[in-house]
């Protein structure tokens, strides 16, 4: 039971900072929980925007 729960609160947290990466919030969720917290942080550290703009 309590492994569920720490993946669900893993895959909240991770959606919550993603919110503003071309997933958002529902697709950054999705992910995690289907996959794992694991493949959602990967893919946070992929999809959101960088900081640095190339010109």
């Amino acid at each position: 039971m309590y492994p569920i729960i720490f993946i669900v609160i893993c895959s909240f947290i991770i959606a919550i900072i993603g919110r503003n990466s071309r997933f958002g919030f529902w697709g950054m969720l999705f992910v995690s929980l289907l996959f794992t917290p694991i493949v959602g942080v990967l893919l946070l550290l992929v999809a959101f925007p960088s900081s640095k703009k190339t010109t």
